[in-house]
């Protein structure tokens, strides 16, 4: 068979065959950014971290533990569909020291009804991929307490939070992401 090369050294069927794979290509990558863009992604957490509290030695604050950073934060669900927000991990860590080099599970979620005083019940449960969760109907937003890990006496923590968005179907939505900050302790969680 003929492949009836042009003068420019390129055979018809080689241009041929190079049009046929280019066509799918480009209609499908044309496809991806429209069906991502169309997806309303919630917004990371508000962490008000300010607002953070350390719990005295006898314990108290949302987790009733000894030594334990707590901060308010605020989470908001602006898709049509139920999602969950997931702590994949924290940490929690004295000062402006090195954090832990390992992930720790929070200590739990809790309701936030205005100050560090009033605060329950535990909201978070077992989820996706066996992570803790708080589960998020489509336009809700929720005022939390992030409890961390037992600490030890301070004056100054930090904390940081691994997190990620999952669909109701355990499809992530947004990629694990981190928030942190470093806090006083200064104000006491009662």
């Amino acid at each position: 068979m003929s492949e009836n090369v042009e003068p420019g050294g390129v055979s018809r069927r080689t241009v041929t065959r190079a049009m046929a794979w280019a066509v799918p290509a480009v209609a499908v990558a044309a496809a991806v950014p429209i069906a991502a863009a169309s997806v309303n992604e919630p917004p990371p957490p508000v962490f008000a971290w300010s607002s953070g509290c350390a719990t005295t030695g006898s314990g108290g604050g949302c987790a009733g533990a000894r030594k334990t950073p707590q901060v308010p934060f605020t989470i908001t669900n602006p898709t049509a569909m139920t999602v969950q927000f997931q702590v994949l991990g924290q940490k929690s860590w004295i000062g402006h020291g090195a954090p832990p080099a390992n992930w720790s599970p929070l200590g739990g979620i809790y309701a936030n009804h205005g100050t560090q005083h009033s605060c329950g019940p535990r909201l978070d449960v077992v989820g996706c991929d066996g992570y803790r969760s708080i589960v998020l109907a489509p336009g809700a937003s929720l005022n939390l307490w992030f409890v961390g890990s037992e600490m030890g006496s301070a004056n100054e923590f930090s904390m940081r939070v691994h997190y990620r968005w999952v669909t109701s179907t355990c499809g992530i939505l947004v990629a694990p992401a981190e928030i942190g900050a470093h806090m006083s302790s200064s104000t006491n969680c009662k």
